[in-house]
């Protein structure tokens, strides 16, 4: 009789696997026999094994409550060693996170309660080199945390579970020590979007609103802006480039969820139309969450986040022109050198135009719309961006 070398193992295991996710595979005649095999290798002592066994696990048991399936998950977590069978049951249980968010939102506390790290095991057979070998296992380890994160914000934001609330919550009040952040952040775009369910839209505003907060506070403290990178620890580095992280991710964020992005390029496509794109009601809800936001963000004085920030402010003007451009001359004039990016110029200038155009009594009126007129004006004209200059020796009454 043939020897079952382990590649064999992997690859007949593998072939059981799919079968076990079929149902017509699992009532047939053979199905007792493919369930018994595949439920067995669950907990075989090879992690590639496990991996193709785990990644059955919900057809194995379709026919159990969303809670059992849980506890079935939960247990195989905390007894597994490889970074890479771990993944697989995580994203399982992400799966089961809206119909369980009590249990699993308890699976995630009892791991947490555990020593991290993995078995090194799982590192590709197939890599060699030892560089790459720690590579991807890296990449298999974020892969894993990123899951975590992905659940955690779900439950916390959606349903409110006890740990997951308290692990957003510590996240977004350190975020010089959470890199966790830079992940969770951009998994709620559509939580923040207009249009999104008013109690869960308040609920993550908040949270990035406390995360930018913060991340606001520790890089003004630390003079981020100017600081001189050499001179720091790898620690203190990494906590700077946490915060700045957050508040590029908050800012980039708002951006793309205002629709801004889309309304930029025309990429609102047919089915958009059809499903009901944002009422202005929810464009004017989205914009009175954001702006304050947005103004946070700016005041990090970086160049990058200050122009996520003025696009979606622009954009945003449709609600309220008076606030948006108040806000802008904020947003621009934070950072000294922003003026003479020509990105920048090609977003304002011909916002500030069209204000003269349409807004009259608002730039040359109105004595804060004014003030702030002035101020964008002067920072693109004194850049010598022509199209300022020529609107401001145009419309000359502006600086009277």
């Amino acid at each position: 009789m043939m020897a079952w070398t382990p590649g064999m193992r992997d690859r007949a295991i593998e072939g059981l696997s799919v079968l076990a996710r079929r149902e017509k595979w699992r009532t047939s005649d053979y199905g007792d026999r493919i369930i018994s095999r595949v439920q067995a290798a669950l907990t075989d002592e090879n992690p590639v094994v496990r991996m193709h066994a785990a990644e059955a696990f919900t057809g194995l048991h379709a026919d159990a409550t969303s809670e059992a399936r849980v506890a079935g998950l939960r247990e195989l977590l905390i007894t597994e060693p490889d970074v890479m069978v771990s993944t697989v049951l995580l994203n399982l249980l992400g799966r089961e996170a809206h119909a369980s968010p009590g249990a699993v939102d308890a699976t995630l506390e009892a791991l947490a309660g555990l020593r991290s790290g993995a078995d090194q095991s799982s590192e590709p057979q197939e890599l060699t080199d030892e560089a790459e070998k720690r590579s991807a296992v890296d990449r298999v380890e974020d892969e894993r945390n990123n899951r975590k994160v992905d659940i955690v914000t779900f439950l916390a934001l959606t349903h409110e579970t006890p740990y997951a609330l308290s692990t957003l919550n510590q996240w977004a009040s350190e975020p010089a020590k959470h890199n966790e952040l830079s992940h969770a952040i951009p998994f709620i775009r559509d939580y923040l979007a207009p249009g999104a369910e008013p109690r869960l839209q308040q609920r993550t505003f908040e949270f990035v609103t406390t995360a930018s907060t913060s991340a606001l506070e520790y890089w003004t403290a630390t003079g981020g802006a100017m600081v001189d990178t050499s001179e720091l620890t790898p620690l203190e580095l990494s906590e700077l480039e946490n915060v700045l992280r957050v508040l590029d991710a908050t800012a980039d964020q708002i951006y793309f969820a205002s629709g801004a992005f889309e309304s930029k390029r025309g990429n609102f496509s047919e089915d958009d139309v059809q499903q009901g794109r944002a009422t202005a009601a929810d464009i004017a809800r989205f914009a009175g969450l954001a702006t304050p936001t947005l103004l946070i963000c700016a005041a990090s004085k970086a160049a990058p986040v200050i122009h996520h920030v003025v696009e979606a402010l622009v954009y945003l003007a449709q609600v309220d022109e008076k606030r948006s451009l108040k806000a802008l001359a904020e947003a621009v004039t934070a950072h000294s050198n922003y003026a003479y990016d020509s990105l920048a110029s090609g977003v304002v200038v011909p916002y500030l135009t069209r204000l003269v155009a349409e807004q009259r009594d608002l730039v040359l009126f109105d004595a804060e719309g004014v003030d702030a007129f002035k101020t964008l004006l002067a920072a693109f004209a004194g850049a010598g961006n022509e199209d300022a200059l020529e609107l401001a020796f145009t419309f000359a009454d502006v600086f009277r």
